[in-house]
């Protein structure tokens, strides 16, 4: 049976935000709400989100709205911190957009480049210790030694990127 409950996303880019619905797969993959002619699904309003669920037979789950801020993750993977002293906000921050747009890039069909053996299991590397870091688990000791070399972030923040500029120019959702 298809799950019919979404979830209301706000995303934030370009200092707007855009409403999306997002879908948790169950057994199966997350994605999110498409139009028929397969774009992402987003309104400028919640309201709006939530009239177009409830129009095309979903449920949205009231109890909660999910927000992600590109602006912000831009902003912190470019700074000249080297995250060391950030907390597990900071890290959900990045793990959440990391997810977020793995989901996107399912739902519109894309994969990312193919890449080389190594930088596969680079990046693996580093989405493991961000998601260490982002301390899901609560099994990070609280004063261990957390952060990304500015390699690393350069790494982590180029791959977010171009996973984010495959989404727009392969979708008409843009800012």
């Amino acid at each position: 049976m298809i799950n019919r409950t979404c979830y209301l996303t706000e995303i934030v880019w370009g200092h707007r935000s855009h409403f999306i619905l997002w879908v948790d797969g169950g057994d199966d993959s997350d994605y999110v709400v498409t139009q028929r002619d397969g774009a992402i699904f987003s309104a400028l309003e919640s309201y709006e989100a939530i009239h177009y669920a409830e129009n095309h037979g979903w449920k949205v789950q009231a109890d909660s709205l999910y927000s992600y801020d590109f602006d912000r993750l831009w902003e912190l993977l470019s700074s000249r911190n080297d995250l060391r002293n950030s907390d597990a906000i900071a890290w959900r921050m990045i793990l959440n957009a990391w997810n977020i747009l793995e989901d996107f890039a399912r739902t519109l069909g894309i994969r990312p480049p193919p890449y080389t053996v190594l930088k596969r299991l680079v990046l693996q590397r580093l989405y493991e210790k961000v998601f260490e870091y982002a301390d899901v688990l609560e099994a990070v000791a609280g004063n261990a030694e957390k952060g990304l070399s500015r390699n690393e972030r350069a790494i982590v923040k180029a791959y977010l990127y171009g996973v984010w500029k495959l989404i727009q120019t392969r979708s008409n959702w843009r800012s």
